[in-house]
C-alpha cells in the first residue's frame, strides 16, 4: 500500500483512451467503502461521462487543472455532500473530512490501476450546481478527472518525517 501512496501524483494531462468498466467499478467500490464520521455516509458522486458536459464543466472552471482533464479524460467525478446528513462537532463540519477520505480512496485505487487523477478544489460552485442540477443544500467538495496519464510529473518534495511528527508534546 505504501508503494501506491508514494506513486500517487496530481495528473494534469490525459490520453483520449477508454477505461475498462471493471476498473471503474473497483474505484466506485473503493469510494463506497470509505469510512465516515458516525457512519453517516453523507457524500455522493456524480460521474460525468458525456464529453460535451465534461467540456462545459471545463469551461466553467477555466480548464483548471488543464483542458485535457475535461476533454480527454473519459470521466469527471464530482464529489458532493449533504451537510445535513453529516454533522458538526466543536464547529467542525464532518462532511468535508468524510468526502476527502472518499476522494483519497478513489485516487489511491486509481493509482493502483495505473490511472491518473487530480484533486480540483477551486471552482465556481453555484454554476456547476446549476449545470448538474445539484440540490441547493448540497456542497461540491471537489472535482476529479480520471483517465490514463499523458504525463509523468516528478514527485514533489515532501517535508521530512521529523518536521511532521512530535513525540508526546509539541
Amino acid at each position: 500500500m505504501l508503494e501506491i501512496i508514494k506513486k500517487r501524483k496530481s495528473i494534469r494531462a490525459y490520453k483520449d483512451k477508454a477505461i475498462k468498466q471493471e476498473d471503474l467499478e473497483k474505484i466506485k467500490e473503493a469510494i463506497q467503502r470509505a469510512p465516515t464520521w458516525k457512519n453517516k455516509q453523507c457524500f455522493e458522486v456524480i460521474i460525468i461521462e458525456d464529453e460535451v458536459l465534461r467540456a462545459k464543466i471545463g469551461e466553467i472552471v477555466n480548464h483548471n487543472p488543464c483542458e485535457s482533464a475535461y476533454t480527454k479524460a473519459p470521466y469527471l467525478f464530482v464529489f458532493i455532500a449533504d451537510p445535513t446528513k453529516s454533522g458538526l462537532r466543536d464547529d467542525k463540519p464532518y462532511y468535508m473530512s468524510d468526502t476527502a477520505i472518499a476522494i483519497d480512496h478513489a485516487m489511491l485505487c486509481a493509482t493502483s490501476l495505473e490511472l491518473g487523477t487530480c484533486w480540483v478544489g477551486v471552482f465556481p460552485e453555484k454554476e456547476i450546481k446549476d449545470v448538474l442540477s445539484i440540490p441547493e443544500h448540497y456542497r461540491i467538495v471537489a472535482l476529479m478527472p480520471l483517465g490514463f496519464k499523458d504525463e509523468e510529473p516528478e514527485i514533489r518534495p515532501r517535508r521530512s518525517i521529523d518536521e511532521i511528527f512530535h513525540k508526546n508534546i509539541y
